[in-house]
């Protein structure tokens, strides 16, 4: 199914012309406002700190709709579901590329799990009630 609804915010982690692939390690966004299948303005935002709960309240002032991102754990998702944002996961590969399969409707949220518990803990402390 092609993307053809009115306007939305499409955001992907970025690194280079790359999707990012570790969502609470990005610091830096491709943001698209789309609108009836079409791209109307595309920009970088960095949000003003790293770690996944700075960036889920980043993504929700953006107001963005769907997120495109490599690898998020569990709370992100939790969080950004929280806050209406679809999250395609697990994605890798060039930016412009990535953004062609999902206006073609060949990305869809929920598709790759995209999750990673990897090994080690980090201190993250944020204004979220997170259970797991």
């Amino acid at each position: 199914m092609k993307h053809k609804g009115g306007l939305m915010i499409l955001a992907l982690t970025t690194e280079g012309e790359n999707v990012f692939q570790h969502f609470g390690q990005c610091s830096s966004f491709t943001m698209l406002e789309i609108e009836d299948g079409k791209i109307k303005s595309r920009k970088m935002r960095n949000p003003d700190a790293e770690g996944h709960c700075m960036n889920s309240s980043f993504l929700k002032a953006s107001k963005v709709g769907t997120l495109i991102c490599g690898i998020i754990g569990a709370g992100a998702q939790k969080m950004l579901k929280e806050e209406g944002v679809q999250v395609i996961a697990g994605v890798e590969g060039r930016i412009d590329d990535i953004v062609a399969k999902f206006l073609a409707g060949e990305l869809k949220p929920g598709e790759g799990s995209g999750s990673s518990h990897h090994g080690h803990k980090h201190g993250h402390s944020c204004n979220y009630s997170l259970k797991q």
